[in-house]
């Protein structure tokens, strides 16, 4: 089981967990059209660029801690419309160095095509378990210790 980063800056990173049952692949991604995922993938471009922890609700977000008493607030999902269908990225955001919680990661999860603004239970479900899932955990940190070097 490996990390596989897309696109990183000092402070962020998007990866896929290769290998690990919780995670999308990279290479799921781009099954769909071309136009789809380089959409999904200039959306990070635009997270990992930004300064700070911003959202662009149409492009990028979270679910702050408004949202079910915070039991979501590290979930994060991209977002890219094409032929008017809502193609989603769902993952979630981890601080994948203990000394440096400023850097930021998001890992990718599920992939999903919608036809409406709501997010599915199981989508939250999905996001939920695999940030504390403790081999994606240790996965992660290992790619922490890589990144800090």
């Amino acid at each position: 089981m490996a990390f596989l980063p897309t696109r990183q800056t000092v402070n962020k990173a998007a990866v896929f967990l290769q290998g690990h049952a919780y995670c999308v692949s990279l290479k799921e991604i781009q099954r769909f059209p071309l136009p789809v995922w380089q959409g999904l993938f200039r959306a990070i471009d635009k997270w990992v660029g930004s300064p700070g922890f911003s959202e662009k609700p149409r492009v990028f977000h979270g679910w702050r801690g408004s949202f079910e008493g915070g039991k979501y607030a590290d979930c994060w999902v991209f977002k890219h419309t094409y032929n008017g269908s809502h193609y989603r990225l769902y993952g979630f955001i981890a601080h994948p160095h203990p000394r440096k919680r400023g850097m930021r990661a998001f890992v990718a999860v599920a992939l999903a095509i919608k036809k409406t603004a709501n997010t599915q239970q199981k989508f939250f479900n999905l996001m939920l378990n695999a940030s504390k899932d403790q081999d994606a955990l240790l996965a992660l940190a290992e790619f922490g210790q890589k990144l800090s070097k």
